[in-house]
């Protein structure tokens, strides 16, 4: 009773600093003391809760590194003139009344070469939501399209870290997974299509007139060289390159293109790199191209490790064994899934990211499966169908706290708007009710 508790408390303050603005971070900290005076309180020792805490930094660290590398291109994107280029090349070819939809399609194609959501929300999400700040766009449904494209790479390219990660804790192989993955999206794809169509019909992109584009070559030197980071990052990731150094060669080549073609020194060039980047206060692109920058991670860096943390402490401490008794057993395929769906939601909000949600569910639900004929592949479908994308559901979840940190946008006001990351377990679910019947 007191573990549940526990869990109902912290989860009232997570959800109360998020209605106050509050930084999110703190809940969690006050959750991680709570938990670990739990863990010495149920018997285990002050050494085992500190290996519990260093395992839970050693987890994080993989995603921190991206965090630099993201916030780093961030900010050397829009001075290189890589953001302001491809917004600028956008205007001339985008209808205005198929942006939503435009914006959905293009981040599942970048997410798919590169296969990664942060890195497609740190790289063309920023260019597209830019433009839709130019255009006087919805900025909620703007992200909702950006992130449910940004997650559909992740969870299906042979180069998502999600997938490949599924594919080992399963024992599956990568490929069969990835047709397996292709079979269940495309009803929830195909409705997502068609809700951004309509929508992007309904609430057309205000781009009535030229100044937008002149504003653009007066502030930067727009030309295919400002692409070059671009090309770097996406060519790289076709040839499978890690994707680290697909990020960190992509960040020198903003670096150079900063210098030699937009005219900065290196030192601002390495100041926009790890403070983020902003025109003179009378540009009047000043409020539409600016942030990004290492600096800017700061927050998600406090978030990602706490919540690694708390989560080991969760996990280690066996907190979660009552739960998993009780859904273990002989059940129907619908309640199964709806069980996995449970679970990932529970693993995403108090696991903090979409790594250690995809690690607890599995483990928490591979008993269901073990008696199936199929159990592996089975698991493994299951698993990108609910956790590898309900953690970008999860407000404070890295996988949604971060896209929404980089994009400058609400952290909750996006979700109605991401059709994609509801629509794909919610099919599921009812194909798997249908099939019970």
């Amino acid at each position: 009773m007191l573990v549940l508790l526990t869990f109902f408390f912290t989860f009232i303050l997570i959800i109360t600093s998020l209605y106050l603005g509050i930084f999110v971070g703190y809940p969690l900290m006050a959750g991680l003391l709570l938990f670990s005076f739990l863990s010495l309180r149920f018997g285990n020792s002050t050494r085992r809760l500190a290996a519990f805490l260093k395992n839970g930094v050693r987890k994080a660290l993989p995603v921190l590194k991206i965090f630099i590398l993201i916030g780093g291109i961030t900010g050397t994107w829009m001075a290189a003139g890589t953001v302001p280029g491809i917004v600028y090349y956008s205007l001339q070819v985008l209808h205005p009344s198929y942006f939503y939809l435009v914006a959905f399609l293009a981040c599942c194609l970048v997410s798919v070469l590169i296969g990664t959501a942060l890195g497609t929300c740190g790289t063309m999400g920023i260019a597209l939501i830019t433009l839709a700040r130019t255009g006087e766009a919805s900025l909620p449904i703007a992200a909702g399209a950006i992130i449910a494209g940004a997650y559909f790479g992740d969870r299906f390219s042979p180069m998502s870290g999600s997938a490949n990660l599924v594919a080992t804790l399963t024992g599956t192989n990568l490929f069969q997974n990835l047709r397996n993955m292709a079979r269940t999206m495309i009803l929830p794809f195909g409705i997502s299509v068609v809700l951004y169509t309509l929508i992007s019909l309904r609430f057309p992109l205000q781009l009535a007139d030229g100044d937008m584009s002149r504003q653009l070559l007066e502030s930067f030197q727009v030309s295919w060289k400002t692409l070059i980071p671009a090309m770097v990052m996406v060519l790289l990731s076709l040839f499978q390159i890690n994707v680290k150094i697909a990020m960190g060669s992509s960040l020198v080549a903003a670096l150079a293109v900063t210098v030699f073609h937009q005219q900065y020194s290196l030192a601002e060039a390495l100041r926009f790199m790890v403070m983020g980047f902003s025109l003179p206060s009378s540009n009047p692109l000043y409020d539409v191209i600016q942030g990004g920058g290492q600096i800017s991670m700061a927050s998600p860096v406090v978030i990602v490790l706490t919540s690694c943390m708390l989560a080991e402490v969760i996990y280690g401490s066996h907190f979660l064994d009552p739960i998993i008794q009780r859904i273990t057993g002989s059940i129907s395929a619908f309640k199964r899934f709806g069980y996995m769906i449970l679970a990932s939601i529970v693993t995403a909000g108090f696991g903090g990211n979409q790594t250690v949600s995809i690690v607890f569910t599995a483990n928490v639900m591979q008993d269901n499966y073990q008696k199936l004929p199929d159990f592996q592949q089975r698991l493994a479908l299951d698993l990108e169908d609910s956790s590898v994308i309900i953690a970008a559901l999860i407000p404070w979840n890295i996988a949604a706290m971060f896209p929404t940190t980089v994009l400058q946008v609400d952290r909750a006001a996006f979700l109605p708007f991401a059709f994609y990351l509801y629509l794909l377990p919610l099919c599921s679910l009812l194909v798997y009710w249908i099939s019970d019947r």
